[in-house]
């Protein structure tokens, strides 16, 4: 695998030259927090942890000038080999008065977290694991 490292600095992967490929990627329970908070302005001071192969997250959704915290648990779910979708198990809104949809509207705007088909390099998803505040996902491809 040869990436064009210019493109990467700017964000754009792009791949010079490939053969079999195998990718592990990894991240922490923080970044994840980062890029929930990056991804929608209305979810406010998330909070993430993995254990048992499950997440647990709690936050703040902001609706207009109302705040609603929320506490939800589920599973990281792989769907054909190439997408990553947030799978709610449980959920709970602290306090009364919580919209219709409130959680589900938000898991639209992340879901899927991530898409392989979207890459320049055809890969599957072999194993994604939740454990000791870190994602782990092993991907393999190539000729």
């Amino acid at each position: 695998l040869q990436l064009d490292m210019a493109g990467l600095v700017g964000g754009k992967l792009t791949i010079a030259r490939s053969a079999k490929a195998t990718v592990i990627a990894r991240s922490t329970a923080q970044a994840i927090e980062e890029g929930l908070a990056r991804t929608s302005s209305a979810i406010l001071k998330p909070r993430v942890r993995f254990a048992g192969g499950q997440f647990a997250i709690t936050a703040t959704i902001k609706r207009g000038d109302k705040l609603y915290p929320i506490e939800a648990r589920g599973n990281l779910v792989v769907e054909q080999k190439q997408r990553v979708r947030v799978a709610v198990t449980e959920a709970r809104v602290l306090g009364g008065g919580a919209p219709q949809g409130l959680i589900e509207s938000e898991l639209t705007k992340i879901n899927p977290v991530l898409d392989l088909s979207k890459w320049p390099l055809s890969l599957q998803i072999q194993r994604l694991t939740l454990h000791n505040n870190t994602a782990e996902l092993l991907a393999t491809g190539g000729k």
